[in-house]
C-alpha cells in the first residue's frame, strides 16, 4: 500500500533519520548550492552515487524546511515538506498517531535543516576563530 502523503512514507523518515544521525557524526558534509535553484531561501544539497538528496527552506530562516530526492540527471523524484500546524490539529482530533508521526517528521525536517546549514557554512569553524580572535584581543 502506498502511503497517502510523503511524510507517511516510513523509508523517508528513516532517511530523514539516518541524515540526521550521520550530519550529527561528522559523515556527511553539506554543500551550500549557490543560488539556489528556489529563489533566496538557503538550500544545501548531500549527493550519493545515483541521486542527491537536497534540504532547504522556502523561507530565509528555515522555518519552513524541505527535504527532497533528486534522481541522477537532478530530477526531483519525491519531495518532504513542513506540514503546517492546522494540518497537525485537524489531524490530532481524528487520529493523534498520525498527528504525532507529522509533529515528529516536522521537527526532524527543522532539526536537519539546522544541522546541514551549519555544515555547510563551516559555523562551528567561524564561531572558534572568532573566539580566538577575541580572546587574543582581550588580552
Amino acid at each position: 500500500m502506498m502511503p497517502e502523503e510523503a511524510w507517511e512514507d516510513q523509508r523517508l523518515q528513516r532517511i530523514l533519520k539516518t541524515l540526521i544521525e550521520r550530519t550529527r557524526a561528522g559523515r556527511i558534509h553539506w554543500e551550500h548550492m549557490t543560488p539556489s535553484p528556489r529563489g533566496p531561501s538557503d538550500t544545501f544539497a548531500y549527493s550519493t552515487s545515483d541521486s542527491t538528496i537536497v534540504i532547504g527552506s522556502s523561507d530565509i530562516d528555515g522555518n519552513y524546511p524541505f527535504l527532497e530526492l533528486l534522481d541522477s540527471t537532478g530530477v526531483p523524484i519525491e519531495r518532504l515538506a513542513r506540514p503546517s500546524a492546522t494540518v497537525i490539529q485537524e489531524l490530532s482530533q481524528r487520529e493523534p498517531g498520525r498527528a504525532r508521526a507529522l509533529e515528529e517528521v516536522r521537527g526532524n525536517l527543522r532539526y536537519l535543516y539546522t544541522l546541514a546549514r551549519r555544515t555547510a557554512l563551516n559555523v562551528s569553524e567561524a564561531i572558534d576563530r572568532l573566539m580566538v580572535e577575541l580572546e587574543e584581543d582581550s588580552g
